[in-house]
């Protein structure tokens, strides 16, 4: 499935979408949705977003190490 996700701004009450040459459908549909946010329609960024995010401890970090570790290591049995 081809999909084409932009933001457009609004004049005199119309907007274009101009299509790729390689978009090969013949039928589409259309739903427009009003834009909430900044710039981009996004309240946060993507930046805010992940520094106030869930972050790893020292600890985390050393059972993630460990346990990748173990797994490049393990072998599984033949069937």
């Amino acid at each position: 499935m081809q999909a084409i996700r932009t933001i457009k701004t609004i004049k005199n009450g119309s907007f274009t979408i101009d299509l790729p040459a390689d978009f090969t459908a013949k039928k589409v549909e259309v739903i427009v949705l009003p834009l909430k946010g900044g710039k981009n329609g996004n309240s946060k960024s993507i930046r805010e977003t992940l520094l106030n995010g869930p972050h790893l401890t020292d600890k985390d970090m050393e059972e993630y190490n460990s346990m990748k570790k173990w797994l490049e290591t393990w072998q599984p049995e033949q069937f």
